[in-house]
């Protein structure tokens, strides 16, 4: 198989012609990967992602003194995507299992094919699945063990952007296409280009923003130019208003040339906007798993407790439905914990659940932190039904539940006080008052490497 067939096979790049992927072959280095050699190692720094040629490479992931076999990957395949995606240093190792040859595209590279329409969604699908097999590798070391409960919600929340990003990206080209044509015209006719104003259209309130569509809808009806009405919020999105126009058209032939000009200009803004926001989300999402699995860090080190706490709120997004709320009371300069940071993610996500379980519809959640001594703690409160007599005395058996079946192990309580207890910290409960509340206190050092 030749490389251009290799490149027309990966589904982020369906569409390109066969020009196209020569020019991408000749503007990427081939490199050969001997048997035995390293082509990705953990923690340094992603500036590339590579497309196997030729030959396999196995992707492994050093946790301590342990090192967890992810995959297998071969020719026609791509290493290296995720850091690019998230402008994050490598998240595992990759080395040659025999003599290999590999087409490194660098990030600049990489970006610009990520324009292209459906390229954003064709890659997602596999970074979601590069982050399926990682979860399932790693879940006996017990890092990732939540991540599986998440994934369906971190789909949803990646399809959102990825979809716009894609959509976005088509109406890019298709703009772009009539913006060249109309500055032809506008060309053509001999006339100034005028200078683009700076828009305030953020700034407008949604009278104001109406009043400014209907005086220009009005303007451009007067001078003869077709469909006012879809072009006058495009052209107040600029920041024009009808005294602008006036001023920087004057008095015309080219009017309508130059209004349409003007406004497939803002919709072009519009739309690379759409697209850096799009591509923001995922970024943020992704760096929110990279930071909830702690996939870049030691097993154990000095924890900053509130940004595990909103790196699993970002995780836990897709389940708070608009009549829920979550209310944050952080301490201010809370210590860092030596601790297992993944392991400690967990506790959070297993206490947020439950509470969003628990505190039905118009229901709040409350997250406190504060410290006490040369310890932290953590509250989860929830307004809600409060917990039985029966169930407080049984709430932390193995396999022991109130969900329906189906819905619950019985097991997240259970497994959230065991790594408490592994921290040297409590974990207890009360349930007074429509507020049930439960409190996790840490030890600031683990009692194994305390003093």
């Amino acid at each position: 198989m030749s490389e251009a067939e290799v490149l027309s096979g990966l589904p982020w790049l369906a569409g390109l012609e066969s020009s196209e992927l020569q020019a991408l072959l000749d503007r990427s280095r081939r490199l050969p990967v001997p048997a035995g050699d390293t082509l990705l190692e953990q923690a340094s720094p992603g500036d590339a992602m590579y497309v196997v040629l030729d030959g396999s490479f196995e992707v492994t992931r050093s946790t301590g003194d342990q090192s967890v076999f992810i995959a297998t990957v071969g020719g026609g395949e791509v290493l290296g995507e995720m850091s690019l995606l998230s402008n994050t240093p490598r998240s595992a190792n990759a080395r040659a299992l025999v003599d290999s040859e590999v087409l490194e595209i660098t990030a600049d590279e990489f970006a610009g094919l990520l324009a292209r329409p459906g390229a954003v969604q064709a890659i997602l699908g596999q970074v979601v699945a590069r982050f399926r097999s990682l979860e399932m590798a790693v879940r006996g070391a017990e890092k990732l063990a939540a991540l599986g409960t998440l994934s369906a919600g971190l789909m949803h929340e990646l399809n959102n952007p990825s979809a716009a990003v894609t959509r976005s990206a088509q109406q890019l080209a298709d703009s772009l296409a009539e913006f060249e044509q109309a500055t032809r015209r506008v060309a053509e006719a001999g006339v100034a280009f005028p200078a683009v104003p700076s828009s305030d259209e953020g700034m407008l309130g949604a009278l104001e923003r109406s009043d400014r569509q209907e005086a220009l809808e009005g303007w451009l009806t007067s001078r003869g130019v077709g469909e006012p009405w879809q072009l006058a919020p495009v052209l107040v999105a600029g920041g024009w208003t009808a005294d602008r126009l006036q001023a920087a058209i004057g008095d015309t032939e080219a009017t309508s040339d130059l209004v349409r000009w003007l406004a497939l200009g803002s919709a072009l803004r519009d739309l690379s906007k759409e697209i850096k926001t799009g591509a923001e989300r995922i970024s943020e999402l992704i760096r929110a798993v990279r930071g909830y699995s702690y996939m870049d860090a030691a097993p154990v080190g000095d924890v900053d407790i509130q940004a595990g706490i909103e790196d699993t709120l970002v995780m836990l997004r897709h389940k708070f439905p608009d009549e829920k709320s979550v209310r944050r009371e952080f301490a201010d300069h809370l210590p860092k914990v030596e601790a297992y940071g993944g392991e400690l993610n967990q506790v959070w996500t297993n206490l947020i659940d439950n509470a969003l379980d628990a505190c039905g519809e118009g229901g709040e959640i409350v997250v406190r932190t504060g410290r006490e001594g040369e310890a932290v703690w953590v509250e989860v409160a929830n307004t809600g039904p409060p917990i039985t007599p029966d169930a407080a005395r049984r709430i932390f058996e193995p396999f022991y539940t109130t969900k329906p079946q189906g819905k619950g192990t019985g097991l997240g309580l259970h497994i959230t006080r065991t790594i408490v207890s592994k921290h040297g910290g409590e974990l207890r409960f009360w349930s007074e008052d429509g507020v049930t509340t439960f409190r996790v206190t840490l030890p600031l050092r683990l009692p194994q490497r305390a003093g």
